[in-house]
């Protein structure tokens, strides 16, 4: 729908800084569904400052009228390519700092699904595509969530037509494959999807098809401990419970899951800081 750019910002005297462009690709530039959905993205993504969301600078149109995302610029890479470095050579990413990436990448949701209008009322924004690609991590072992192009934001009118699916199809929940009922239950589960790939260097939908992807979808989700013995049993709970098929059955909020992951790494002794995973990041990307 649109590619990423890297430019320079530049200010009044010497001012400057490196800057992220989104522009949407000439073939969806006339869609008026992709143009409403892609000022959508800016507009919700600007009300959300927090330090592990890519931040939203400004929106404009080019000489061609298309729409333009300034956004913060992240030195880094993916998480879908650090897991895919990671299974190039066989070795599995350290559990603890994938621990660490989801909490960060859970108090960057749980600040989307805290989030409260001009007048102070709750309106939670649901992100809808939460993947690897979308999970950003730098050189400096910062993460961040980024791209909210798919996301719903509860005080605007749904943009697209009921039913409608938005999202990478392995990545969605089971209730939102079967009904299209989005909730911050179903971010959650995508959570744990990202994090089960993560852990075992495997997607959980090992799919691309439709079909089978629907045929999936009230199955029991394997544990990460089928492939990762060192990955300690209660952190193979808490990956199971967010797994649920049932969202009655995962934990509440974004929240409730970075408490129980971060008791989980408090019994570990190793160093889980930005230092350990800006180490990693730079060893993937060389």
């Amino acid at each position: 729908m649109a590619t990423v750019w890297m430019a320079r910002m530049h200010g009044q005297g010497d001012f400057s800084r490196t800057v992220a462009i989104k522009r949407l690709l000439p073939m969806v530039a006339e869609d008026e569904e992709t143009v409403r959905m892609f000022a959508e993205e800016a507009r919700v993504t600007s009300e959300l400052n927090h330090p592990n969301i890519v931040q939203v600078y400004d929106f404009m149109r080019d000489e061609a009228g298309r729409g333009l995302i300034v956004m913060e610029w992240v030195d880094g890479l993916d998480l879908g390519r650090l897991i895919r470095a990671h299974a190039r050579t066989g070795t599995m990413i350290p559990w603890p700092l994938v621990t660490a990436i989801g909490i960060e990448l859970l108090r960057g949701l749980g600040a989307a699904h805290r989030r409260v209008d001009a007048h102070g009322n709750q309106a939670a924004v649901i992100h809808r595509d939460i993947t690897p690609a979308n999970v950003l991590l730098s050189v400096s072992g910062a993460v961040k969530l980024t791209d909210f192009g798919m996301s719903r934001a509860m005080d605007r009118a749904t943009i697209t037509a009921p039913g409608t699916l938005k999202g990478k199809m392995p990545y969605m929940a089971p209730e939102y494959l079967g009904v299209g009922e989005a909730s911050e239950r179903t971010d959650l589960w995508s959570v744990g999807a990202v994090l089960f790939e993560a852990f075992t260097l495997e997607p959980l939908r090992n799919e691309t098809a439709p079909t089978k992807i629907f045929g999936m979808a009230s199955r029991e989700a394997p544990s990460v401990r089928e492939t990762r013995d060192d990955v300690p049993e209660s952190l193979g709970e808490i990956i199971a419970g967010v797994l649920e098929v049932n969202p009655a059955d995962r934990p509440e909020s974004a929240r409730e899951l970075v408490v129980a992951l971060s008791a989980v790494l408090r019994e570990h002794d190793g160093p889980t800081d930005e230092e350990p995973l800006a180490e990693l990041v730079r060893a993937a990307r060389s």
